[in-house]
């Protein structure tokens, strides 16, 4: 315990250290001949007073702005479908993440009911999230609109993919596949932002995360965030560590036109017999965005990444790939016109929220959002075309509709896929709202051979008698169709939905993580089922104390696609003295019955495929916000259960506290 609390007054005292720093620096670049004049008690910032030789006094309320109090953020483009459940849309912003229990990103995504995750350790132990039944080629991971790619697997390894400094996570569940956007912060406030993030708990777990944000730095902005987790793993025995760095620097011209290069890397050290000892990834990227006209916004990015790992002895892992894109957005209001309210007759003063504008009359929005990618290197497809768009309108609801084609090309085989689908939704009636949703095509991924041991250069195997694996692997393609109704009943506390699909799959392809056993593609099925996910306010009991909860279940079980997956609780959310005291507590619990993995055990009529067990945990969260200090504490699986595991064998940490400080400082 004393440790824990040395490593967490460390952190604390690092990050501040950090930010004292740069308010010295800061202060110190200031001209020391500058006066800064303060305005008189009797006037208001932005007024200015002129004396005229009749004694007249002219008051006039033209607002210069002042250079400090001025921003500028990237071009923004469309977003695409609303964040609503009707939509198969779930986005959490800026302070949806910071009130979340979640520290990495597969923590985040972990709640949510249709998604499963797949961890194979503990911190630095290769992760992935699934959707039920959609596993290989089906799982898409964008960071800034540019897609990070599965360089040895066939779904994103997250362990790679660090939170830091990532504003937005948004799932788009559409055209059959599950897509996770990540967007990186961008200046909001016209100061410069610190955040200082750090925990301890059990198994020597440690994290911290630092970031940094000046809107008015080198002749543009700055952005930079180091992360890093480490634990003893499960008993002590199981150690491993992750560590993240985000680096950018955006150039503007104007509000209309900037051009923005990023780096990222991430590490993911582990001490597994199957697993090199550390993996790291890293990638740039340099986008120009430019709005050509009213909703209009234009993107060229290229970009590199690549995957080195630790000689383990086995198929060494090194690779690369390239890739290049253009991305075009629309998106245009439509009806009543928005009618600014305005509060002051003044302007707003520094970090101030802008007025919310109000809405007269029925009104709506279309969008349309296009881009196409060219790939070189290890990693296919070659190429990557996509379209978007739809529509809402305030009386009547919202469509949206995708499509999307992928080619993979090489000197053998030229291979093509595509995925279509549209999504609907009407408005809220008396509460009642209705939904519904068709996707159906191809995703195609290569399945790994498994990595062989290279032997040594005195070794008496001949290496010329060892087959070489093939890079790319299995090439193998999935047919996938879906069909899914529902109805949405939001009224008062209640906010309750339900809806009923039905899947049909051809095959389903192994995620192919590091460490798990090379898998195969496994013949589908069809198969029915249904969600139920809903909140209910207990106010008569106390303000801000709900009921949640969320319910998946099929006809059947399949390869990844556990019969029934659960999430619930209690929760509680409030907010006291005027938005600067903020209490959130819950007692939540997930879990899944058995799941099927792609691999085959036994021959012949003893064949069949490997089952994990039953899963569940029951965590308890606390966090209380003061002005933007946060201070929480979170225990994981209270219920001491010992078997939890997403592959056989691996098991995951029984029970776990940490506790720690999310801080967020200004200038």
């Amino acid at each position: 315990m004393r440790r824990a609390l040395r490593d967490l007054r460390g952190a604390i005292a690092l990050g501040l250290f950090g930010a004292l720093t740069i308010g010295v620096a800061e202060g110190a670049a200031q001209d020391p001949d500058t006066l800064v004049v303060e305005p008189p008690d009797s006037l208001t910032p932005g007024v200015s007073v002129v004396a005229l030789d009749s004694g007249m006094v002219v008051v006039d309320t033209l607002y210069t702005t002042h250079p400090d109090s001025v921003f500028r953020t990237l071009p923004a483009l469309t977003a695409g479908a609303p964040s609503l459940r009707e939509a198969g849309v779930t986005v959490w912003d800026q302070d949806a993440i910071l009130r979340a229990p979640a520290l990495t990103v597969l923590e985040l995504l972990a709640w949510e009911g249709d998604l499963l995750p797949l961890r194979y350790g503990d911190y630095g132990a290769p992760e992935a999230i699934v959707g039920a039944g959609a596993a290989g080629g089906r799982i898409r991971l964008f960071v800034d609109g540019v897609e990070t790619l599965p360089l040895y697997s066939a779904v994103p390894d997250l362990s790679q993919v660090a939170l830091a400094a990532v504003s937005e996570v948004r799932v788009e569940r559409s055209a059959g596949e599950v897509v996770v956007r990540l967007t990186s912060i961008e200046p909001d406030d016209p100061r410069p932002m610190s955040r200082v993030e750090a925990s301890t708990g059990d198994l020597d777990t440690n994290f911290f995360r630092g970031t940094f944000l000046h809107p008015r730095a080198l002749g543009g902005s700055i952005g930079l965030s180091l992360e890093r987790a480490d634990t003893r793993g499960r008993g002590g025995n199981d150690p491993g560590s992750r560590q993240g760095l985000w680096l950018r620097y955006a150039l503007h011209r104007g509000d209309d036109m900037a051009v923005a290069v990023d780096y990222r890397k991430g590490t993911a050290r582990s001490e597994l017999d199957s697993i090199p000892t550390s993996i790291d990834r890293s990638s740039w990227t340099v986008r120009g965005r430019a709005a050509l006209a009213d909703g209009l916004v234009a993107e060229l990015y290229t970009g590199s990444s690549s995957v080195a790992a630790d000689d383990d002895g086995f198929t060494p892992i090194d690779l690369a790939q390239r890739q290049h894109g253009a991305r075009l957005s629309f998106e245009r209001e439509l009806g009543a016109e928005p009618l600014r309210v305005l509060l002051h007759p003044v302007p707003r003063a520094i970090g101030d929220p802008e007025p919310e504008p109000a809405v007269r009359g029925d009104h709506g929005r279309i969008w349309a959002r296009g881009e196409g990618r060219l790939f070189s290197g290890a990693e296919l497809p070659s190429r990557t075309l996509g379209v978007s768009a739809g529509a809402e309108w305030s009386t009547v609801g919202g469509v949206a509709a995708d499509l999307r084609s992928d080619a993979w090309a090489d000197e053998v085989r030229e291979e093509s896929a595509t995925v279509r689908g549209v999504r609907g939704w009407t408005r809220a009636l008396y509460g009642l709202s209705l939904f519904g949703g068709w996707d159906s095509g191809l995703r195609g991924s290569r399945i790994q051979e498994p990595r062989m041991l290279v032997p040594e250069p005195d070794s008496l195997i001949d290496p010329d008698t060892i087959p070489a694996p093939d890079p790319v692997g299995v090439f193998h393609l999935s047919d996938r169709t879906s069909l899914r109704a529902g109805a949405r009943f939001a009224l008062g506390p209640v906010d309750v939905s339900g809806l009923w699909q039905r899947v049909e799959v051809d095959s389903i392809l192994p995620v192919d993580l590091l460490g798990a056993r090379a898998g195969q593609a496994v013949a589908g099925d069809e198969v029915t089922g249904f969600e139920v996910a809903g909140r209910v306010g207990l106010p008569m009991l106390l303000d801000g104390l709900a009921l949640t909860g969320s319910l998946q279940q099929w006809e059947t079980a399949g390869v990844y696609r556990p019969r029934r997956r659960y999430t619930g609780g209690l929760d509680f959310h409030d907010i006291f003295k005027a938005g600067n005291l903020e209490l959130q507590a819950s007692a939540q619990v997930q879990g899944r019955d058995p799941m099927l993995l792609p691999w085959v055990e036994g021959e012949g009529e003893d064949a069949a495929l490997v089952r994990v067990p039953f899963q569940q945990s029951w965590d308890l969260w606390l966090q209380v916000r003061v002005l933007t200090v946060r201070i929480f504490i979170r225990a994981e699986n209270v219920g001491l259960r010992a078997g939890n595991q997403d592959f056989p064998g691996r098991l995951l940490p029984q029970t776990r506290s940490i506790y720690g400080i999310r801080w967020t400082l200004w200038n």
